[in-house]
């Protein structure tokens, strides 16, 4: 069709370390190399490349078309004829792709008075919030210090939510030198758009009084597709667009990723990583993984990238 665009990517890597690296891990991975030794599963693999090579055509200027040029990922890129969407998320994202294996951790906190996503089904106590605070600390710094190596520094992404940047600021305190905090309004739960709680002067739930009104559960929420907005909240589509700058922060990050967020991002950003469906992601808690994110009790769902493509998650209640 003719409002199709056509974008050529091409990725060129020259650097002897990565290539000997990415060999290793292919013929590793790959059956086409099942009980070969590895020396021998290597000389394979270059006389295969070496037929690629002498058949292989670069793009060139002269074929007047858009490309993208990325050598050793991407610290040397050249672009021709990109314009529009292209060039505003497709290629910083691109460009923000590497190879470092890092996990990425999501949880989910439990929403504040006058904060979206408030229902009463998950709203529990000012101990309860302040109790996971610390236990989210303890859980990762006991982990990564468990196995005696040296601690990684952690980008940790949080909303602009009061319990999230607490949250994030009590998780700093355990080794400051270590993280790097990063706030955006991108992680903000989705806008309802129904009835909330009315002023207080505090910011937690007092469970005993009945004079607020009741927001709907996110899995119960009437959305029918992606772009619909409810009672007049943001639609599911409203919410992927602005997680577009959080989703770039992440995946440039080589360091290991903790993102403190809330019940819909956590869930949004675990379709994007996994592939999946957002508006399935949305619904009733059915799995490990949807009920870690559910915001109802302490969890963390860890991704792991996966050798080929994919993540693997593994949900951690703490």
């Amino acid at each position: 069709p003719n409002d199709i665009s056509i974008v050529f990517i091409e990725s060129i890597c020259d650097d002897p370390q990565v290539l000997e690296q990415n060999m290793i891990a292919k013929v590793r991975a790959s059956p086409d190399f099942k009980g070969l030794h590895l020396d021998e599963a290597m000389a394979d693999l270059r006389r295969r490349i070496s037929n690629y090579e002498a058949a292989y055509e670069t793009i060139t200027d002269s074929e007047n078309i858009s490309y993208v040029k990325l050598f050793n990922f991407s610290s040397k890129v050249t672009v021709n004829n990109c314009f529009g969407r292209m060039s505003k998320t497709i290629l910083p994202f691109l460009m923000a792709t590497h190879s470092n294996d890092r996990p990425i951790y999501l949880t989910a906190l439990v929403p504040r008075r006058r904060e979206p996503e408030y229902y009463q089904d998950t709203c529990q106590s000012q101990q309860f919030c302040l109790d996971f605070e610390q236990r989210l600390a303890e859980w990762w710094w006991k982990k990564k210090t468990a196995n005696h190596t040296e601690v990684q520094r952690v980008q940790v992404f949080t909303s602009t939510m009061p319990g999230a940047i607490d949250a994030g600021l009590a998780f700093a305190k355990h080794a400051p030198h270590l993280v790097q905090l990063n706030h955006t309004s991108a992680l903000n739960p989705l806008l309802l758009g129904v009835s909330t709680p009315p002023n207080s002067s505090h910011d937690f739930i007092d469970l005993d009084s009945s004079n607020y009104s009741i927001r709907s559960n996110v899995s119960s929420d009437t959305r029918q597709d992606i772009f619909d907005r409810g009672n007049g909240g943001e639609s599911y589509y409203d919410l992927i667009q602005r997680l577009e700058s959080a989703c770039l922060d992440i995946e440039a990050s080589v360091d290991p990723v903790l993102i403190i967020t809330h019940a819909t991002p956590a869930r949004a950003l675990r379709a994007y990583f996994k592939n999946i469906d957002v508006v399935k992601c949305m619904g009733q808690t059915t799995s490990p993984e949807t009920r870690a994110l559910a915001d109802s009790e302490p969890a963390v769902l860890e991704l792991i990238a996966n050798f080929g493509g994919g993540f693997i998650e593994n949900v951690h209640f703490i």
